[in-house]
């Protein structure tokens, strides 16, 4: 009975190791490609900072940074961000972007950075609208940052570096602020709803009203500079002799000339006031009433599904929006023409086109569309 059961051990292990293989084989080969499932809890929130929250400029021209960092609360390794969009707000009349400088938004100390960006406005945008917008996205489904480095841990991660120059002396407090925020994630799964949503933005204690977070400021005077006396070169006045005027006083002739005054005496002629009394005609009128009719019940309506109309325009889950999570279904729904013969897109969502494909075309639809407001319909 020994020798039996040695002999079939090793035949137990590489059958068991069979089963592991054709598994393996099946979850890599099978399973569709850009069809991520988030297996793990999500992030259950983000919340964003300006760094540091108050500095002061040392006098106009002096140039200080301040950081965007984004700190996600119980993320997930697995977890990672498709797209992200802030708009930073600023006062232009005392702080400016300088001439040549751009906005950072890659880092070493970030394990992964955004690779795709859409937008981030330079001094010349920035400095009119007083307004810096920074858009970023991931290039590849699952190639953005993760929202932890441990599962469930809190992660801080550095979204842009901004250089502000100080243009004007302020002692009063004044404020970089950020709003507009949008931050998405893929959740996954497949059906005919979009597994893509935005991340709950927390919002802390303290900062102005309609912002998520606020950094102040203050530009001082500068340095004081040591006064330096002017030299001063007395030069003598000139001597000036006094000369006496020469006049002769003439004496003015006056001839009084009586006033002549005639007075007239007013003619007034009272005349007694006639009024002539009215009486008043007053004519009663019997009030009108109009019967009111019993109300008829009418049936309810069942209401119709709002069609789909911005579909051609980028508008993926048809929210009648065109923004950051139309952009993650599309990212993880790619299904180029290239794909093998007979085979179909699991998910038609970010088909814009309408041509079976889901690609870059569709990808430059969203673009040139993304945060355009829905063309009106003038009224007949």
């Amino acid at each position: 009975m020994s020798e039996n059961k040695h002999i079939n051990t090793p035949f137990i292990s590489l059958l068991a190791l069979g089963f592991v293989a054709i598994a393996l084989f099946v979850t890599v080969t099978i399973l569709p490609k850009g069809q991520r499932t988030r297996t793990q809890a999500g992030a259950s929130g983000v919340q964003f900072s300006l760094n540091p929250v108050s500095e002061t400029f040392v006098g106009v021209g002096d140039q200080k940074a301040f950081e965007l960092v984004a700190t996600f609360q119980n993320g997930s390794p697995t977890e990672t961000v498709d797209y992200l969009k802030a708009e930073v707000s600023f006062p232009p009349s005392y702080v400016i972007l300088p001439d040549a400088s751009y906005v950072q938004t890659y880092f070493t100390s970030n394990p992964t950075n955004f690779t795709r960006i859409f937008r981030v406005d330079g001094p010349y945008a920035s400095n009119t609208s007083g307004k810096i917008i920074v858009e970023v996205g991931a290039k590849t489904p699952g190639g953005g940052p993760a929202t932890a480095i441990t599962e469930g841990q809190s992660y801080s991660l550095r979204v842009a570096r901004i250089v502000y120059q100080a243009a004007a002396q302020t002692t009063t407090p004044q404020y970089v602020t950020l709003s507009g925020i949008s931050v998405v994630r893929w959740v996954g799964g497949t059906g005919p709803t979009p597994a893509a949503e935005n991340i709950p933005v927390v919002v802390p204690t303290g900062v102005p009203a309609g912002s998520f977070a606020a950094a102040r400021f203050q530009v001082s005077a500068g340095p004081t500079a040591t006064p330096v006396p002017p030299t001063i070169t007395a030069v003598p006045l000139p001597t000036v002799t006094p000369r006496p005027p020469t006049s002769t006083p003439v004496p003015p002739t006056l001839t009084p000339v009586p006033p002549t005054n005639t007075p007239v005496p007013p003619t007034l002629t009272p005349r007694p006031p006639t009024l002539t009394p009215v009486p008043p005609t007053l004519t009663p009128r019997p009030p009108t009433l109009t019967p009111v009719a019993t109300n008829t019940p009418v049936p309810s309506v069942t209401p119709t599904p709002k069609p789909c109309t911005r579909k051609a325009d980028g508008d993926a889950n048809c929210d009648g929006s065109i923004d950051g999570i139309d952009y993650s279904i599309w990212l993880n729904s790619q299904c180029p023409s290239t794909r093998g013969a007979g085979q179909q897109c699991a998910r038609v969502d970010a088909d814009f086109n309408l041509d079976t494909n889901v690609d870059d075309t569709d990808y430059y639809i969203w673009f040139a569309h993304r945060y355009e407001a829905p063309a009106t319909t003038p009224a007949p």
